[in-house]
């Protein structure tokens, strides 16, 4: 038995009030299994204050951060500030997703506390809640 009293005043009351279910629905058993799942969803989720990815960047952030898909000024300022623009054009053909007019990149942006980011994890974790219902 883990003692959760140990985490009081370090991880917010809500996700504290959360964590006797998730943990006996997923098998975090121990306080090495513990600390690696509060460690991922505090990083994923900007330590438990972000539920939903913001793809709001300007066009100089977003040559920072997917240069890859922005590698031309021009470009990157017509995808400026525009959520839905931006992740259909970053997670197109991947994870499952389809092409960037399908919009399916925005459609499974990262969400939740772990971010399941792409059409694939989003279906995963379709999977895992109908096996382990609320």
């Amino acid at each position: 038995m883990i003692d959760l009293t140990l985490l009081e005043h370090r991880i917010p009351k809500h996700v504290m009030a959360e964590l006797p279910d998730t943990m006996a629905k997923f098998n975090i058993n121990t306080p090495l299994r513990l600390a690696h799942f509060l460690a991922q969803c505090a990083h994923e989720s900007g330590n438990f204050s972000v539920a939903r990815e913001n793809l709001s960047y300007s066009a100089d952030r977003l040559r920072v951060i997917f240069p890859k898909y922005f590698p031309t000024p021009e470009l990157a300022k017509q995808y400026e500030r525009n959520q839905v623009k931006i992740g259909s054009r970053v997670y197109a053909n991947r994870m499952g997703n389809g092409d960037e007019k399908s919009e399916e990149g925005y459609k499974f942006r990262g969400r939740g506390y772990i971010q399941l980011t792409g059409y694939r994890d989003w279906e995963t974790g379709g999977r895992i809640r109908q096996r382990y219902p609320a």
